[in-house]
């Protein structure tokens, strides 16, 4: 495993570790998203569903992709 995904890896355990312990914290920490997603009302739902699943699809391609090896 490249020491680059390793260090993200990491953080994003430390991160869940973080608000499994401490389920409080989690409130205020996504409240910002919250208050983007009220501006928002105009918007179908089902456009943040796509842009999600793109984004999602898009760091599995980049994580667990077949790579290119130049010649």
């Amino acid at each position: 495993m490249a020491p680059e995904r390793f260090r993200w890896i990491v953080f994003a355990a430390v991160g869940l570790i973080y608000f499994v312990a401490f389920p409080d914290d989690l409130q205020p920490a996504l409240a910002p998203f919250r208050e983007l997603l009220a501006l928002t009302n105009a918007v179908s739902p089902w456009f943040y569903g796509l842009l999600l699943g793109s984004v999602i699809a898009w760091a599995l391609v980049r994580c667990f992709g077949r790579r290119i090896v130049e010649k």
